[in-house]
């Protein structure tokens, strides 16, 4: 990889949580997912292993670093210290190789990371990059640089998580409702950044599917 690649190229990618062949094949034979169904047939699809364990945090940090947990060192959304019986949250700093993001950027690419776990605090400290963060994160630092916000008025709407209140104590519609409400901020976020930031690499990553799941499925 030279910078003159990496300068002179765009790559998108989206991630879609919770969101497995086993059900979208289904709904795409129903006749929904119209555009999903065009994708796949002009395109390439098929069912990724996952790691072991096969676990979220492990998963996208693999993701990240290209590397097996034994060599990023990310097992779990909980690590131990000193000890087993002391754990504490993970964050980007525990992952031990360097990730793509930052070989993207070391050859002079600009990169965008919307909802990226285990992204918090970002590895990316230049102004040409914005993180908005995903799960994990520490207080409510989402979005990097802070000066993004000035210029893009709408990040300063960006959420991690659905209200832990609505999941808790509402109904089941109401849940789904604050889902879709969260989501429709950050795509919002997303197709700001998209159109009016200059970047060569652009990760997008919708959870909400993911969050009814878990609350739904069964």
């Amino acid at each position: 990889m030279t910078a003159k690649m990496v300068k002179s190229r765009k790559v998108l990618v989206l991630g879609w949580d919770g969101a497995t062949w086993d059900l979208l094949l289904g709904l795409i034979q129903k006749g929904y997912l119209p555009n999903l169904k065009r994708l796949v047939d002009n395109g390439t699809s098929c069912t990724l292993n996952s790691v072991h364990p096969p676990a979220t945090a492990a998963a996208w940090a693999s993701f990240a670093t290209g590397k097996n947990p034994a060599k990023h060192s990310i097992f779990d959304f909980l690590k131990p210290r000193s000890s087993l019986a002391r754990l504490s949250p993970i964050s980007s700093k525990d992952i031990l190789t360097e990730t793509f993001y930052e070989v993207i950027a070391r050859h002079g690419g600009k990169v965008v990371l919307i909802n990226l776990p285990v992204s918090y605090p970002p590895r990316l400290a230049s102004g040409d990059h914005i993180i908005l963060t995903s799960i994990m994160t520490q207080g409510d630092n989402y979005v990097w640089p802070q000066e993004a916000k000035e210029r893009f008025p709408i990040l300063n709407q960006y959420e991690v998580a659905p209200n832990p209140r609505v999941r808790i104590t509402g109904s089941i519609h109401e849940y789904v409702e604050e889902i879709r409400r969260l989501e429709a901020i950050r795509f919002k976020c997303a197709v700001e950044l998209f159109r009016e930031h200059r970047w060569n690499f652009f990760f997008y990553m919708i959870s909400g599917t993911d969050w009814i799941q878990h609350r739904l499925y069964t």
